[in-house]
């Protein structure tokens, strides 16, 4: 699955396997953030072997799961709060990437980071943001960028 790079600290794919999360340690990921429910799909690779193959790889790891298109305010939060405690490159995963995606921009656009440069960093790498258009209403749009 192709990496996705929204920002030069944020990046976004599909699923992975060990050699991939190495690849991602390699080149700078510090955090890996894990959005797809465990059984999503038939076959997926599920929240604890993803744990430990980032353990592997050195990376810190987060389980924040949500189903697609539902982004309820305490999943915003705390994708915030990993976000917050993490110094480095941070790679978000569920199936496609899009919702760990919608979740950085959610949690960004939260803490006042424009709506227009957030929607300009999605667009630009081809993910869709009609989804999370309805969900980014409480702006401070003064700050450019994240």
């Amino acid at each position: 699955m192709p990496v996705n790079t929204i920002t030069a600290e944020f990046s976004v794919s599909g699923p992975l396997d060990q050699n991939a999360i190495n690849n991602l340690a390699a080149k700078g990921a510090t955090l890996l953030i894990n959005v797809r429910p465990d059984n999503e799909c038939a076959g997926q690779t599920n929240d604890t072997a993803l744990a430990a193959m980032a353990e592997k790889a050195g990376l810190t790891y987060a389980f924040i799961p949500v189903t697609s298109g539902d982004y309820p305010d305490d999943k915003i939060a705390a994708f915030a709060s990993v976000l917050a405690s993490c110094d480095g490159a941070v790679h978000g995963l569920c199936r496609t990437g899009t919702r760990a995606a919608h979740l950085w921009a959610l949690a960004k656009c939260k803490a006042g980071v424009n709506k227009v440069w957030l929607q300009q960093q999605l667009v630009q790498a081809g993910i869709d943001v009609a989804p999370l258009l309805a969900n980014c209403e409480p702006l401070n749009n003064k700050k450019a960028a994240a």
